[in-house]
């Protein structure tokens, strides 16, 4: 019974005297000025909203970049003393594109995310593109495995779009090839989709430009080559995609236009059936001007996408190859001997008397020297030394070595240095006086000497 008393009196109470429940408070929220920002490689600012701040609070900012495995503290703190407040945020020329989430946290050491948002960076990964290249698009802020439609589009109007796949996380990218007759101008790239955090339509567009392709030259010309040789020029002409050029494909086959001292010379080069490629046999001749030489290259493809390629190469004299014989192992004193050396130009071709002339130095180790011409056989195409072993003396023997000196006429020149040897030896009188000279021998045994070789000299007369 006092129970019941007790409630009633309690219903009975004015209302105004019952206590008071505060509202509940609104939650803190953050979000961007756009779902999707076209300032990959150009840097730029997002603008993050925060409202709802408590009073007297304080907060963080950390983000999360597509490349990043966590948020990252990136504010050291915001008062709450104001409830709305638009901070901006910087994404520099060296972020990458995909989706990116904000974060407002309490914390400055754990990113407790009070409130979340999520935005897109997208653009191209170029400025300009030649002909052949590819249109890298690529960005995010979609809505997971949600569809991407991409266009790209060409000044004339011309476009071409393709439907591609987001990623779990927003994220989305495709090439676009251009072809070798794209039409000139500004291009367009745009991407639509829905927004990773109100799941609605978005779009964002880019533009750069598209010019003619320069083709390359590949190949390696050596940077010198002596006269009688050729200078090879042996390319493959290349689009800018990596892609070669087959003969059809041109205008014409490429020229070739080579200069020295003022004279020029143009050429064509020749294409290799099968290969895709095309060269140039350069003959140089024994009397080419020495010095450097400059070579162009030009080609064009049948959208007038030019090929141009030029360097320079050094021509110099030629230096003549000696092909010595094998020296005899000895030979006797007043022996005639016959030296007979081929002269070859680089290039194989022999040295004759009417280009030039070949000489022959030789000592002998007594330090005795003397150079002497040689003489060319057209019927053997070598040049001869027709020498006679000199007279020793009182020794047991000399070596004489010889080398050898070629020149023409245009001041092309070689030499083979003690490149030949002959080991003279002693005749037997000699080797027996040579043996007794300085020495007291008893007169008898000298004379014994001298009657056994005149002996043996006159058994061997006719």
């Amino acid at each position: 019974m006092v129970a019941l008393f007790i409630i009633a009196m309690f219903l009975y109470l004015p209302l105004t005297s019952l206590p008071s429940v505060g509202a509940q408070r609104t939650l803190a929220s953050i979000s961007t000025d756009r779902a999707i920002y076209p300032i990959w490689r150009k840097g730029g600012n997002v603008n993050v909203t925060l409202t709802n701040l408590a009073s007297n609070s304080t907060y963080f900012l950390w983000l999360q970049r597509p490349s990043d495995n966590a948020s990252n503290l990136i504010n050291v703190g915001i008062s709450g003393r104001q409830a709305s407040q638009v901070f901006q945020l910087g994404i520099s020329t060296t972020d990458p594109p995909g989706t990116y989430l904000v974060s407002l946290s309490s914390s400055n050491v754990v990113d407790t995310r009070i409130a979340v948002a999520h935005f897109g960076v997208f653009g191209i990964d170029q400025d300009t593109y030649q002909r052949t290249q590819s249109v890298l698009a690529s960005g995010g802020g979609i809505y997971p495995n949600s569809t991407v439609s991409l266009t790209l589009t060409y000044e004339n109007g011309t476009a071409t779009t393709i439907n591609a796949n987001a990623s779990s996380r927003g994220n989305f990218q495709y090439s676009f090839a251009i072809p070798a007759n794209a039409p000139l101008g500004q291009i367009t790239v745009a991407a639509s989709g829905m927004s990773l955090d109100a799941n609605k339509p978005v779009s964002v567009e880019v533009q750069a430009s598209d010019t003619l392709a320069s083709i390359n030259f590949m190949g390696e010309m050596p940077p010198q080559v002596q006269r009688t040789l050729t200078e090879v020029f042996n390319v493959t002409l290349e689009y800018p995609n990596g892609t070669l050029l087959s003969p059809h494909q041109l205008l014409s086959n490429p020229n070739l236009t080579i200069t020295i001292l003022g004279y020029t010379q143009t050429f064509k080069l020749n294409d290799s059936v099968g290969t895709d490629s095309w060269s140039y046999s350069y003959f140089v001749p024994a009397n080419a001007t020495v010095g450097t030489y400059t070579y162009s290259l030009k080609a064009e493809d049948l959208f007038s996408n030019p090929a141009v390629s030029s360097g320079t190469f050094e021509v110099q004299a030629a230096k003549f190859i000696i092909d010595v014989p094998q020296s005899p192992p000895k030979v006797k004193a007043q022996q005639l001997i016959d030296i007979a050396i081929y002269v070859f130009y680089p290039n194989g071709t022999s040295l004759t008397n009417v280009q030039g002339n070949v000489t022959t130095l030789y000592k002998d180790t007594h330090g005795n020297n003397a150079t002497l011409p040689m003489v060319y056989n057209a019927t053997d195409g070598r040049w001869h030394l027709l020498f006679a072993a000199p007279s020793q003396g009182f020794t047991f023997g000399i070596t004489l070595t010889f080398s050898f000196n070629a020149v023409d006429i245009y001041k092309n020149s070689g030499a083979a240095n003690d490149a030949y040897a002959l080991t003279v030896g002693a005749t037997p009188t000699e080797v027996i006086l040579a043996g007794i000279a300085g020495t007291i021998i008893p007169m008898v045994l000298l004379i014994w000497a001298l009657v056994t070789i005149s002996k043996k000299k006159r058994k061997h007369k006719p």
